[in-house]
């Protein structure tokens, strides 16, 4: 079970008996069956369930997988995803960006390496102390929000999202990862948009 709805940010943890549906906004969080994954992961759903099976670790520092969302604004899928996940000593990667619906978006396959050198993107810049992070700006509409989640070998996981609030160095981070990852995709998909983000 996350701890916060990935639709609307509702705290979740410490609710018994853990819901199927947020509280908040009554978005679907049932576990589907032999997945892994949650049925309602509202941007990413399908991305966890689809294809092979992530790659199991006992490595507590090897990075499993991330999601890394930027929207707002009014335009239907404004804003931009990346999803990475290790299957299979590879690395399968998501890019979506601003006006595409995710499933729409281009997957493809790279070295598990790419991963690596996400990770130490991540150690620089203190990720893990953004677990729980679930912040908001009530004053702003229209605003941006995020959600960014990472798992890593040894079941730990990371999980944070805002609305108009940023966690310390998010846009680092975010930055650092965009040029790791955007180079690749355009090398495969050169007549694609590049990535758009708000933040």
């Amino acid at each position: 079970m996350p701890k916060f709805c990935p639709e609307c940010g509702e705290a979740l943890a410490g609710v018994t008996p853990p819901p199927k549906f947020c509280p908040g906004c009554g978005y679907k969080l049932e576990e589907e069956p032999g997945t892994g994954g949650f049925a309602g992961m509202g941007m990413f759903a399908g991305l966890g369930s689809a294809g092979p099976r992530m790659d199991a670790s006992d490595n507590p520092e090897e990075l499993l997988s991330f999601e890394l969302f930027n929207g707002g604004g009014m335009m239907m899928n404004s804003g931009s995803t990346l999803v990475a996940r290790r299957v299979g000593g590879r690395a399968l990667v998501t890019v979506r960006t601003s006006g595409v619906a995710l499933r729409d978006a281009p997957t493809f396959e790279t070295d598990a390496k790419l991963l690596d050198r996400i990770a130490e993107v991540f150690a620089r810049c203190d990720v893990a102390s953004w677990d729980g992070f679930n912040e908001s700006d009530p004053r702003v509409m229209d605003g941006y929000d995020f959600t960014f989640s990472a798992t890593y070998g040894g079941r730990r996981s990371i999980h944070a999202h805002g609305y108009m609030m940023w966690p310390p160095r998010f846009g680092e981070m975010s930055a650092a990862v965009q040029e790791l990852v955007m180079p690749l995709y355009e090398e495969r998909f050169p007549d694609k948009d590049r990535l758009h983000t708000e933040h």
